[in-house]
C-alpha cells in the first residue's frame, strides 16, 4: 500500500502555523503554572529517606532531549523502607523489584517509535499530531512503518520528519487518533462501524481491527439501526446465524485486509456498504431481540406469529423458532404421560422418536421433542388441516394430499427406520407394514385410521351422534392376536350424514405403532378430534353469502 508523503522540499508542517516545534518535550507542572503545587509536593517529599524517589518526583522528571534523565541510575529500593529509617506505610508502599519501570503501565507500550517524539499526519484539510507512544500502542501499522523508515534514514536529527498526507475522512481519523491515545471509541451507527473498519484495515491497526471484530454487531434492519451483543445468541440453536456468519464474512477476517484484494499499490480501500437488511421489518426484529433477552412478547394473532417465525428462519435463529411455534403441552392423567400438540408443518425430523408401551394394546407411540428446547420426548398429537386428509368410512384408511402426503411419508420412513435400528435389541425381528402390506417408501402412504368412542367428531357442522353401536369403531384385543373385526361397521351409506369418504377439514391425531402375530408392525392414526365434511352438501352448508 502506498500513500503520498510530503517531500523534503515542501514546507515542514512543524512551521505551517499549527504551533508545533521540531523538538518535543514532556510538559511539567511548572509549564502549566503549577510551580507552587510542585514546590509544595517536592517539599513534602523531603522527609523521604535518602535514595528513595518520591512517585511524584519520578513522574515529573523532564524528558527534554537536551537533558534526558538517566532513570536507570536511580536507586529504587526493593523494600518498603530504608535501613535505619522509618517504615513507609499507606497506599503505594508495596515492594517493587529493582529497575521496575512499570509505573503507569509504560512497559505495556512497545518502543517501536520514540515515545517522546511527535509525528504529524495530515488527513484531508486537518493536521493531527501523534506521539510515538500513541503510534506504538497499536503497531506494527502503516504509521509506524512510514515514520520508522524516516528515522532509520537519519531524519529527525539534521532535518525534520516529513508529515504523512492521507486523503481520507478527518472525522473518522479523529476516532482513530482517540483510539491510539488510549480512549474507548464508541460505535455510533452501522455506517460509522463500516467506515472505521475500512480505515482500520487500510492503516493496519491490529488492536483496533481485533476490537471491531469482537465488538457488538451493528446492523441496519428496515429503517432502524441495531447494536446486537454477540452473547445474545448463546442459547442452543441460535448460533451460527445470519449475523455471526454473514457479518464476519462481510468484513473478511482479522488476518486479511480484504478478501481477494492485493495490497500492493492500494491507495484506498474499496467502498464498503454498511451492513443492512432492507427487506425485513425492524419492528419484528426488535421483538425477536426482546425474546432473545429473555423477556416475553405478546403474540397478538397468528399473522403476528407467522411474521416472527418467518424472520426467525430468515436469520437462522433455530432455537428461538422452536419456542415460537404454536404448540400446547399438557399432562394426560388417565394415561399418566405428557402430550405435546403441534401442526404437521412445524414437525422437525430430529425431534421424532417412538416409545414402547407395554401397558397398552400397542407396541408403542410416536413422541416428539422440540429441537434445542426439550430434553425428553412427549406423546405427539398431530394437527392436520386444509382438507389434506381423506378418510374412507368403509375401509377406515386415510390418504393424503399435497404437502401433507410428503410429510406423512417422511414421518413413516423415519419411524420405521428407528424400528429397524431397534431390531438388534429385540428378541424378534419386526417387519414394517402399512394397511397389512409390507412398507414400501416409494409408494404413497396410506395409513389405517382408528376411530373409537373417545373420538370427538363434528360432521357437516353437527356433532356426529349416531348410536354407539353404529359408530365406526376399530378396537383390538391382545395385539399379539391381531386385529378384531369392527364391532359394527356401516355397510349401508344411505342414511343421512354418511358418505363413502370424509374430508377432514381439521383433525387431531396420535400416531401409534401396533404389532401383529406375524411380527408385522403397522403405523396407524388414532383420531382424537375431527371436523369433517361428508361431501358437497356438507361443504355447501358451511358456505355463507357475501356481505
Amino acid at each position: 500500500m502506498s500513500f503520498t508523503g510530503g517531500s523534503s522540499d515542501q514546507s515542514s508542517p512543524h512551521t505551517s502555523g499549527f504551533g508545533m516545534t521540531p523538538g518535543y518535550s514532556a510538559l511539567t507542572p511548572g509549564q502549566f503554572g503549577f510551580d507552587s503545587l510542585s514546590d509544595s509536593l517536592m517539599n513534602a517529599s523531603s522527609n523521604e529517606p535518602e535514595g528513595v524517589v518520591n512517585e511524584f518526583q519520578f513522574n515529573t522528571i523532564p524528558f527534554e532531549e537536551e537533558s534526558k534523565a538517566d532513570i536507570s541510575k536511580l536507586d529504587l529500593k526493593p523494600g518498603g523502607s530504608q535501613p535505619g529509617g522509618p517504615p513507609r506505610s499507606g497506599p503505594g508502599t508495596t515492594s517493587r523489584p529493582p529497575n521496575d519501570l512499570s509505573l503507569h503501565g509504560m512497559n505495556r507500550i512497545p518502543h517501536i517509535l520514540p515515545h517522546d517524539k511527535v509525528f504529524n499526519v495530515q488527513v484531508g484539510c486537518q493536521m493531527f499530531s501523534l506521539s510515538g507512544a500513541s503510534i506504538s500502542s497499536d503497531a506494527p501499522s502503516y504509521f509506524s512503518a512510514y515514520f520508522g523508515k524516516q528515522l532509520q534514514e537519519g531524519r529527525g536529527q539534521s532535518e525534520p520528519i516529513r508529515a504523512l498526507h492521507i486523503d481520507r475522512d478527518p472525522e473518522i481519523f479523529r476516532d482513530i487518533v482517540r483510539h491510539l491515545q488510549g480512549y474507548y471509541v464508541p460505535i455510533r451507527s452501522p455506517e460509522h462501524f463500516a467506515y472505521l473498519f475500512a480505515d482500520a484495515q487500510l492503516f493496519q491497526l491490529p488492536k483496533l481491527i481485533s476490537r471491531l471484530f469482537e465488538s457488538e454487531i451493528f446492523m441496519a434492519i428496515g429503517s432502524r439501526s441495531f447494536q446486537i451483543p454477540r452473547d445474545l445468541f448463546s442459547a442452543p440453536g441460535d448460533s451460527p446465524n445470519y449475523f455471526t456468519i454473514g457479518f464476519a464474512v462481510f468484513f473478511s477476517s482479522p488476518d486479511e485486509v480484504f478478501p481477494g484484494l492485493k495490497r500492493e499499490g492500494l491507495l484506498r480501500p474499496p467502498s464498503i456498504t454498511p451492513p443492512e437488511v432492507t427487506n425485513r421489518s425492524g419492528d419484528i426484529f426488535s421483538e425477536l431481540l426482546h425474546l432473545l433477552r429473555g423477556y416475553p412478547v405478546e403474540i397478538r394473532n397468528e399473522t403476528h406469529r407467522a411474521a416472527l417465525l418467518r424472520d426467525c428462519r430468515y436469520y437462522h435463529l433455530r432455537g428461538l423458532e422452536q419456542k415460537l411455534i404454536c404448540h400446547k403441552i399438557s399432562y394426560n392423567s388417565s394415561r399418566e404421560r405428557e402430550e405435546i400438540m403441534l401442526r404437521i408443518e412445524d414437525i422437525k425430523p430430529s425431534g421424532l422418536n417412538f416409545a414402547l408401551d407395554s401397558s397398552d394394546k400397542m407396541l408403542g407411540f410416536v413422541t416428539y421433542a422440540r429441537p434445542f428446547n426439550d430434553d425428553t420426548g412427549r406423546e405427539l398429537i398431530l394437527e392436520i388441516s386444509n382438507e389434506h386428509v381423506i378418510v374412507s368410512s368403509v375401509t377406515l384408511t386415510a390418504t393424503f394430499k399435497e404437502d401433507t402426503k410428503k410429510r406423512v411419508a417422511a414421518i413413516a420412513k423415519l419411524i420405521f427406520g428407528k424400528l429397524s435400528s431397534a431390531n438388534g435389541t429385540t428378541p424378534r425381528k419386526l417387519t414394517p407394514s402399512l394397511v397389512g402390506q409390507l412398507y414400501n417408501p416409494t409408494l404413497e402412504p396410506t395409513l389405517r385410521v382408528i376411530v373409537d368412542d373417545d373420538t370427538d367428531v363434528v360432521l357437516d357442522g353437527r356433532t356426529w351422534g349416531a348410536p354407539p353401536s353404529e359408530h365406526m369403531h376399530l378396537e383390538f384385543e391382545n395385539p399379539m392376536q391381531g386385529p378384531r373385526p369392527l364391532k359394527r361397521r356401516r355397510t349401508s351409506l344411505d342414511g343421512p350424514g354418511t358418505a363413502d369418504t370424509w374430508t377432514i377439514k381439521k383433525g387431531l391425531w396420535k400416531l401409534q405403532i401396533l404389532e401383529f402375530p406375524d411380527n408385522k408392525v403397522e403405523l396407524m392414526m388414532k383420531a382424537i378430534k375431527l371436523d369433517a365434511l361428508s361431501g358437497e352438501n356438507g361443504r355447501n352448508q358451511a358456505r355463507t353469502f357475501l356481505p
